[in-house]
């Protein structure tokens, strides 16, 4: 289940939530399915994020396959239909994709990914979006190479929030010289990237982040304890330092796996992160915290017998979706926060074809993003789910 939400957990849908585009909290859309171009002589896409600035303009980034080769995919819907928007390859890539992008305005994207190099690194990309074009932005790559690369060295984004259009947060992680995965934060100011230092301890990489101002930012991932336990980690900055704040691990009994992989925050007091846990049957579970400006505590959400969240969206601290995937259906998940409690939403249908995977925003941190694969496609097209 951990495997193949991390693999990605998006294979057929990006989420593309109206609250996120500015619905009001009472104002609970329904969903619907919209039809994608796929990039020419694809025989697979993928759509990893997305981030609608208005109802109406949104921007969704992933991946096209030609082959075993990945190339980098972002799509633009405007005027009611999706469309092709080509980012620029980065220089020297053997196979690329973006896996988040943050929209402040229409006219100001910025989508974050990673590609492997002819000498097998892993590094980071990131990309400005004006209205028009793309323009590739200088990213720094702390991951250290090693003798002999391997598709899991380097340096991973995992995801972008970007407050304003000179103020963006871009997590992941990186491997040092002793292969141990380490927070990765870099922020950028309108000019260039910078690393920032992360109090997050060897063994955690972030996987989301969620500015709503530019002093304001919260980024969630794990933390691998001993034992195999892995735990919830959550940081917060105030613009100048990060500090590690206390997410609760689920306390279920049997359970020694729980994370956060994505999160989303209204305001500096109004926080939602959203993950998996383990059952003690084997199997997984949905996982969400709230931050109500003091702590952070566990949320109640439906009861599912195998099943994970992996993106969430908030427009007020009463108005968020989360969506994921239900593994026992194999079908794409979502629920609703109205302020006081989590409810299912009832989900378009996606078709006989389409039947197997789920809806995200975003991706789990892993190591495996520009890995290419030789298996058959799961899905001829992307598509959106609105």
């Amino acid at each position: 289940m951990r495997a193949a939400l991390a693999a990605g957990c998006c294979a057929l849908c990006a989420f593309c939530a109206l609250a996120a585009a500015g619905a009001g909290a009472t104002a609970v859309g329904q969903w619907s399915r919209q039809s994608t171009p796929n990039p020419p002589g694809s025989f697979e896409s993928e759509l990893f994020g997305v981030s609608c600035a208005s109802p109406s303009a949104c921007i969704a980034v992933g991946y096209g396959a030609q082959g075993v080769v990945h190339h980098l995919l972002a799509e633009r819907y405007e005027g009611g239909r999706w469309s092709l928007a080509h980012p620029v390859e980065p220089p020297g890539a053997v196979t690329a994709e973006l896996v988040g992008v943050s929209c402040p305005a229409a006219g100001a994207c910025t989508a974050v990914g990673n590609y492997r190099n002819r000498a097998g690194l892993t590094l980071t990309i990131a990309e400005h979006w004006d209205g028009r074009r793309w323009s590739i932005e200088r990213t720094l790559d702390p991951g250290r190479p090693y003798a002999h690369p391997t598709l899991d060295s380097g340096t991973e984004f995992s995801g972008i929030s970007c407050a304003q259009a000179r103020a963006c947060v871009a997590v992941g992680d990186y491997l040092d010289r002793h292969h141990r995965s380490v927070a990765l934060v870099e922020r950028w100011n309108g000019r260039r990237w910078t690393l920032e230092p992360t109090p997050a301890p060897v063994g955690s990489p972030l996987g989301s982040a969620s500015c709503d101002a530019p002093s304001s930012c919260v980024a969630v991932g794990e933390q691998r304890r001993s034992f195999g336990v892995v735990a919830p980690l959550a940081e917060r900055s105030n613009g100048d330092a990060w500090k590690l704040e206390s997410p609760p691990a689920a306390s279920v009994p049997g359970s020694i796996t729980s994370i956060l992989v994505s999160v989303s925050c209204s305001s500096p007091s109004a926080c939602i992160a959203v993950g998996e846990r383990s059952t003690a049957a084997g199997g997984h579970a949905p996982f969400v915290e709230r931050w109500d400006g003091s702590r952070w505590s566990i949320a109640v959400t439906p009861p599912r017998a195998d099943a994970a969240l992996a993106s969430v969206s908030c427009s007020a601290s009463d108005a968020c979706t989360a969506i994921g995937l239900d593994a026992d259906s194999a079908l794409p998940l979502s629920e609703r926060w109205d302020g006081s409690s989590w409810s299912l939403e009832p989900l378009a249908a996606l078709g006989r074809d389409r039947t197997a995977g789920a809806l995200g925003g975003s991706r789990a941190p892993h190591r495996r993003s520009v890995r290419p694969s030789a298996s058959p496609p799961t899905t001829p097209a992307a598509s959106i789910a609105r």
